[in-house]
């Protein structure tokens, strides 16, 4: 288990969190379709839209790249889990791969424009949380209370992107230097 460790340990994680948030969802789903037309403004965010908002934030990339394709096949919530739970663990495994510092997969043709290119996805990606990360900011201020409300479930649904856009950049950089340090 010495060298691959994270590009298990994060998929397991991953499961160990998402699958009961999953299961707390379809309930809610459950609940809420029985309600019907109960809510005027839809269900309440606590603790309704709870487990829905925090398996987006944990996972925004797989929602961000297999929800249009689970869209395209008629999968909403939370039949859309059968789509998106193996694309969170497939996620998660990736993650723990380049985190465990193997080797960059080489040589490059052109390392020059490989590490440029993954230079400008990295600015395009901190210009994509600067701008979430004003307008999630301007949004609280307008109409966030306190810390400890429902509306800071909101708050932390909204940063999502941001912070996942942060972390890529960085990872990004990270996969540069490491294609002009193998050069």
């Amino acid at each position: 288990m010495g060298k691959r460790r994270l590009g298990i340990l994060l998929p397991t994680a991953a499961a160990l969190v998402s699958v009961p948030l999953m299961i707390w969802d379809a309930y809610n789903t459950s609940v809420i379709t029985s309600m019907g037309m109960a809510w005027d403004i839809g269900p309440p965010i606590w603790p309704y839209q709870t487990p829905a908002i925090l398996l987006y934030s944990l996972n925004f990339p797989a929602h961000f790249v297999f929800q249009p394709v689970a869209n395209s096949l008629r999968l909403y919530s939370p039949t859309n889990y059968l789509l998106l739970l193996p694309a969170t663990l497939l996620w998660w495994r990736y993650i723990g791969l380049r985190l465990e510092k193997r080797p960059v997969q080489g040589p490059y043709r052109y390392p020059r424009f490989v590490s440029a290119t993954l230079i400008v996805v990295s600015g395009i990606l901190l210009w994509a949380a600067l701008k979430t990360f004003t307008r999630t900011t301007h949004w609280w201020f307008t109409y966030g209370s306190r810390l400890w409300s429902t509306r800071a479930i909101r708050l932390i649904e909204f940063m999502a992107p941001g912070v996942w856009c942060v972390i890529l950049a960085s990872l990004a950089v990270i996969g540069a230097k490491r294609v002009i340090r193998h050069r």
